[in-house]
């Protein structure tokens, strides 16, 4: 008798919203690169901000040479690390889509947390929190949600203050 299966997937708004919102990321992102090549700064600079774009070359260099880990999980093998920008590649102007200030080397899941907005940092380096949700899946983890992770200089600062202003999701 041929038949067929009938599979349920439970999905929340949040998963879903999340998917939406990381498609248009993605679509802005590829908009930008086609922004980058056809425009009239010159072919090397295009270059580096393209390949910034797709976390190699020079920002990814330049931002290991200044951080050589995750400042919550102190992993130190680059290839587990990302590139992060602090003040988003869509947000950043040329040069600070260069600029190693503007950059974190986060482990991919703190990554995912600091690039929607549930987690940012205080200048003084302790973490802020979007909800009690975080907190959880922090612990889960192992890590402290009330953990210090050292100052920021005054560079990172001014980043750091715009990702706290449009990005973080807290109060």
């Amino acid at each position: 008798m041929g038949g067929f299966t009938v599979v349920s997937i439970s999905v929340n708004n949040e998963t879903v919203q999340n998917y939406i919102d990381e498609k248009e990321i993605e679509k802005k992102e590829n908009d930008e690169i086609d922004r980058i090549r056809t425009s009239d700064i010159a072919a090397t600079e295009k270059q580096q901000l393209i390949n910034a774009r797709r976390g190699q070359g020079n920002f990814r260099q330049n931002l290991i040479n200044v951080q050589s880990e995750c400042r919550l999980i102190h992993v130190n093998k680059n290839k587990l690390l990302i590139a992060s920008h602090i003040k988003p590649w869509r947000d950043s102007t040329d040069t600070e889509k260069l600029d190693e200030t503007n950059g974190l080397l986060p482990s991919p899941h703190i990554d995912k947390l600091f690039d929607i907005g549930y987690i940012t940092f205080a200048d003084d380096g302790h973490i802020l929190r979007s909800n009690e949700e975080v907190d959880l899946k922090m612990k889960k983890w192992g890590l402290n949600p009330k953990m210090n992770i050292g100052r920021f200089n005054s560079d990172q600062k001014r980043y750091l203050e715009f990702h706290r202003n449009h990005i973080f999701k807290g109060n």
